[in-house]
């Protein structure tokens, strides 16, 4: 791999942390595995491979469709493989299904452009933000995405709590009152819309708790939606440390001062 090469650094993590979050999904027991290469000079290749139950012949081509899933009994809602191959494709390569004896192989190809300037980039820049002391509630019917979340929390010092759909977030919240809830948009049974409303209905201090909406559905009209709905933030997959860091920031410092990260109250924006 080169030392440093310029591409859409944002972009093109939001495609591997779909494949790979598709992958670990479907695949019960075994191993999820992935690699990179370059192949052609400048053409990055990112092959992740699982040990699931496969694609079949009949949704080879049907699973980079919008709202398309390999098996209904699991969680989301068909969109990260449609997102990573448009990305792709935007950005000049592909993301193609391999054939494969056992399990899904996915093959992600993106042209590099080669970079004068070789650097070593840490590998979690955090901003400055202590969150300790404060407990959190993250909600999301995917389980590998719950996972990331509540690790970038406690990376800021957060005390995390899960919930798995936005029933058993309502059950915690009547017992608790955490700081913020991350609540996923896109939920089977009660949406993560839903679930505000709900929320909002408790009585009590927990009635004003801040909930920042996590969606991978992140157009302007969407986010604008989302925080006229009443949501308190907005954060799009996939999650990074310094976006939820900067997300946070504003709800953190008593005042509603100005901020780099796109924060709502009720109908008003700002940021």
């Amino acid at each position: 791999m080169p030392a440093a090469a310029r591409a859409d650094g944002r972009r093109l993590r939001q495609c591997v942390s779909n494949i790979l979050s598709n992958a670990l999904k479907y695949t019960v027991r075994g191993q999820v595995r992935a690699t990179a290469r370059m192949e052609a000079g400048d053409i990055l290749q990112i092959d992740v491979t699982d040990t699931g139950e496969g694609v079949s012949e009949a949704l080879r081509d049907a699973i980079f469709e919008p709202f398309r899933r390999g098996s209904q009994a699991l969680p989301g809602n068909g969109l990260g493989l449609n997102i990573s191959r448009t990305l792709a494709r935007r950005m000049g390569g592909d993301l193609v299904l391999i054939p494969s004896e056992a399990g899904a192989w996915f093959r992600l190809t993106l042209p590099l452009e080669p970079a004068d300037v070789a650097f070593a980039a840490p590998l979690c820049n955090l901003p400055k933000l202590d969150l300790r002391g404060r407990l959190d509630l993250v909600v999301d019917d995917i389980a590998s995405d719950r996972l990331v979340a509540a690790a970038y929390r406690r990376l800021l010092g957060a005390q995390v709590m899960e919930a798995e759909s936005g029933e058993a977030a309502l059950c915690l919240l009547y017992r608790m009152r955490p700081w913020a809830v991350l609540l996923d948009v896109n939920m089977p049974g009660l949406s993560g819309l839903e679930t505000l409303q709900r929320i909002r209905q408790i009585r009590g201090p927990t009635a004003g708790v801040a909930v920042i909406a996590r969606t991978a559905d992140g157009t302007d009209d969407r986010r604008r939606a989302y925080l006229a709905a009443g949501l308190d933030g907005y954060m799009s997959k996939p999650l990074s440390p310094d976006r939820m860091a900067a997300t946070l920031r504003p709800l953190h410092i008593p005042s509603n001062g100005p901020t780099d990260a796109v924060i709502g109250h009720g109908n008003r924006e700002v940021g």
